[in-house]
């Protein structure tokens, strides 16, 4: 539900918005009566500064990968391989071709700027995207450069056992992070020039040697990068007594709460409404902002209402498809709705005729005539 808004510049920074973000929301919660120490601030990895994470009492934030102490938080986690099961915490069900994300949980500690903090590892099963792409890279890379080297050596003819061992060793020296080589030693007869005598034999003149090398996968090693490119870290200085106790598994659910946030920022981002207006002035700017989120108030308003009479009632309603949910949103109401035609009544003043018409006509002789609610 919202609560306060601002509009900000679309240029500025992440870092520094979260941290005047920070001061606005502890000045409102204290003048409602309510103590910095009394809610947990939850902010995406752009939070992660030094000034941010000092000014913040409670908070829960994503590690970026970009430091140090992820990869170590990480590394660890898939070291000890002692993972709290917590399953999928979704709300709503997954679909075949999307299933829900099953979560396993470690906690670490990790120090930045000279201070330690609780780190959350997370594994999910649906595997971070952006991670998983880049260990795809790092594959294709790993293999186009393992080609190169093996068909190099492949080219090499050398003239004794001896030379073609030392090359065999030489190859293995040459592995990529995620393949090697898998060799043997050939013999390569060689004969002289001409054709033999009629019914002799060709005997060769010589023996040379080369090698004949396969590129295989390092299992091992592409197995604990998919672990590693399936993590990422919570940091938190929240106590695990806090409120009841903040257990790890506690932590990921408050800090998935966030999705909430972002559909937020989704209605007010919508391009069919933000793309339609062209507004010059800041102002008018400033303006519109709070029409927006006065219409999202309203929105999650109608959304919280229908969802708490579901719930009290443990009762279900048709959503798409006739599907039965207790979780309807305002959109599908809206448009289960969008069939009812309203009504108006109106009372001549003069003669005390009613005169019905329907929401869309428009009433042309509003002078004598008075609106009755009905």
């Amino acid at each position: 539900m919202p609560i306060i808004g601002k509009l900000e510049d679309g240029n500025a920074s992440d870092k520094k918005i979260n941290n005047q973000v920070l001061s606005d929301i502890s000045k409102h919660m204290n003048k409602h009566g309510i103590a910095d120490e009394a809610f947990i601030y939850i902010a995406d990895s752009a939070m992660v500064t030094e000034e941010n994470l000092t000014l913040a009492n409670r908070f829960i934030t994503r590690l970026p990968a970009t430091y140090k102490a992820c990869d170590h938080a990480i590394a660890s986690a898939v070291d000890e391989d002692q993972w709290i099961p917590v399953g999928c915490i979704a709300i709503t069900p997954g679909s075949k071709k999307k299933p829900s994300a099953e979560y396993r949980l470690n906690e670490q500690k990790v120090t930045l700027y000279d201070k330690e903090y609780r780190a959350i590892v997370v594994h999910s099963s649906a595997h971070d995207s952006r991670r998983e792409k880049r260990l795809i890279r790092e594959m294709s890379q790993s293999l186009k450069s393992a080609n190169a080297v093996a068909k190099k050596f492949e080219k090499k003819i050398v003239f004794c056992q001896a030379d073609a061992e030392e090359a065999m060793k030489e190859l293995m020296g040459n592995t990529t992070q995620y393949h090697q080589f898998k060799t043997k030693i050939v013999e390569c007869p060689r004969y002289s020039r001409g054709r033999p005598k009629q019914g002799a034999t060709r005997a060769p003149i010589a023996i040379d040697y080369k090698l004949l090398i396969e590129v295989t996968e390092k299992t091992q090693e592409i197995a604990e990068r998919e672990k590693v490119s399936g993590c990422f870290v919570l940091i938190t200085n929240v106590e695990p007594d806090w409120n009841d106790g903040y257990d790890p598994e506690k932590i990921l659910r408050t800090y998935k709460e966030q999705y909430g946030i972002e559909n937020n920022f989704s209605f007010l981002k919508d391009d069919q409404f933000v793309n339609a207006i062209f507004l010059k002035r800041p102002e008018r700017i400033e303006a519109i902002g709070l029409v927006f989120l006065i219409a999202l108030l309203v929105w999650r308003l109608m959304e919280h209402t229908m969802r708490s009479e579901l719930k009290h009632n443990n009762a279900t309603i048709p959503g798409w498809d006739n599907k039965e949910t207790k979780r309807p949103t305002s959109y599908m109401l809206t448009w289960k709705f969008k069939s009812v035609m309203s009504l108006c009544i109106w009372r001549h003043t003069a003669t005390g005729q009613a005169i019905i018409t329907g929401a869309k006509e428009i009433f042309r002789n509003t002078k004598n005539t008075d609106k009755l609610l009905y």
